[in-house]
């Protein structure tokens, strides 16, 4: 059976890694890039499962970035991330294709558990 490639495009460096470290103890494989021009990279050349995407990229406004990804790939899940919880964000995220949002500081178990949601709904569809 294919392991679930998950995407984490995270600009800080050390949270990414914190992610990436616990999703592959879980059996996830992770690809991880710092910017929407790295992910784009990926998501031409990879075949990715589902997408976890902060907002506040160096080079990129990370909900644009998950509109463009929702036009040429419809079907990837995504979980948008934010350290700005600024009115009205949740709605435009969720508007523009993420799954979930979530605020930072992450809590690397909720973030697992909302990762197994999505897929579970996505297999009973």
């Amino acid at each position: 059976m294919l392991r679930t490639r998950i995407l984490i495009v995270e600009d800080e460096h050390l949270l990414q890694k914190a992610i990436g470290i616990s999703l592959r103890r879980e059996g996830y494989e992770v690809i991880e890039a710092m910017t929407g021009a790295e992910a784009w990279n990926v998501l031409h050349v990879s075949s990715i499962d589902f997408l976890i995407l902060d907002v506040g990229l160096p080079d990129y406004d990370g909900l644009e970035l998950l509109r463009e990804v929702r036009a040429v790939y419809p079907r990837i899940p995504a979980i948008v991330m934010t350290a700005y919880d600024a009115p009205g964000l949740e709605s435009r995220a969720i508007e523009a294709g993420a799954s979930v949002f979530l605020t930072k500081p992450i809590v690397l178990r909720a973030l697992k558990a909302e990762i197994q949601k999505v897929r579970e709904n996505r297999d009973r569809e």
